[in-house]
């Protein structure tokens, strides 16, 4: 099956499961015991990994991978692994890999104690700031690029890249310790 195919399956997914939750009167963002739980646009990001073109890198992490979307569209590119600290949040993108059939590790755990310098791709959906110490990881671990999805929160101590918009209000920016 293609990529443009198993994408279209991801979406699919995630889009039955928001309804599901809408349709159970909750929302599609909350507060966890890490921060706050919230999405990435899938139309975004995976125009995104098709422009950098993501199949050339050979290890993604997604930092806080909430319910597993990133990390599965990553996925269909290279090698990927998501760390996400709410276990609930990785059932349900276990559950949706294991679904679609999808190659991905997804590991519950504080991204703050794993190790980023084995990935040369890092991916970052942040509800906080980076001074609270993940600027200090990324300025000792980061070995490749961080992209960041939003202006709101950007990493000082990185090398701030190019800004991805695709037609939504929120942009990727690229970041590099270079």
């Amino acid at each position: 099956m293609d990529r443009e195919t198993k994408f279209s399956e991801i979406k699919r997914a995630y889009k039955l499961q928001e309804s599901e939750l809408l349709g159970e009167g909750k929302n599609l963002f909350w507060n966890t015991e890490k921060g706050i739980f919230g999405t990435s646009s899938m139309d975004s990001v995976f125009a995104l990994f098709k422009e950098i073109k993501l199949d050339g890198y050979k290890r993604f992490l997604d930092l806080g991978c909430g319910d597993g979307r990133v990390a599965l569209i990553a996925s269909l590119f290279t090698e990927t692994v998501g760390i996400e600290y709410d276990e609930k949040l990785v059932k349900t993108a276990e559950k949706i890999k294991d679904r679609l059939g999808l190659t991905c590790e997804f590991v519950v755990g504080d991204y703050m104690e794993h190790d980023i310098s084995q990935y040369d791709i890092v991916f970052i959906n942040p509800d906080k700031g980076f001074l609270w110490g993940l600027d200090n990881k990324l300025s000792a671990e980061l070995r490749g690029e961080l992209y960041v999805y939003n202006e709101v929160f950007a990493p000082a101590a990185l090398k701030k890249g190019k800004k991805f918009w695709y037609g939504g209000a929120m942009p990727i920016v690229k970041y590099t310790n270079e």
